[in-house]
């Protein structure tokens, strides 16, 4: 079996109410979901554009663009998050090399917001 990028997650958590980042980005974006779990409000986002042909750069791109054009009202929301994270995740395979590159113009808007990059890797289950 291959090892395959599968998409890519903005996983948002914050100890103030995030419910109206979350409608905002429901309608730009697939909001996965948003609620209160024991006094932390988190979300998850993924690109609503994404497909079996994209990259880890168009989706983060795709969400970075919902988010740079935010209202300030939402904005502030947002910036109560103690957790902005891109979450790229990775089905795993028998592959020998697997690479998955972000360029330098993403990668400065993701530092220049202050969110940072993680890795989720999950097993193929078709074996």
């Amino acid at each position: 079996m291959n090892t395959n990028y599968l998409n890519t997650d903005l996983d948002l958590k914050s100890y103030q109410e995030i419910t109206l980042l979350g409608k905002h980005f429901d309608k730009h974006a697939d909001l996965l979901r948003c609620e209160n779990d024991d006094g932390v409000w988190w979300a998850v986002v993924e690109d609503s554009h994404s497909n079996c042909n994209a990259l880890p750069t168009d989706n983060i791109n795709n969400l970075l663009d919902v988010i740079q054009n935010l209202e300030p009202d939402l904005k502030a929301i947002l910036d109560t998050c103690h957790v902005k994270d891109f979450n790229i995740g990775i089905e795993t395979g028998d592959t020998h090399g697997f690479n998955l590159g972000i360029d330098h113009a993403t990668l400065k808007r993701i530092v220049d917001l202050n969110f940072t990059i993680s890795f989720t890797t999950y097993p193929n289950c078709d074996e």
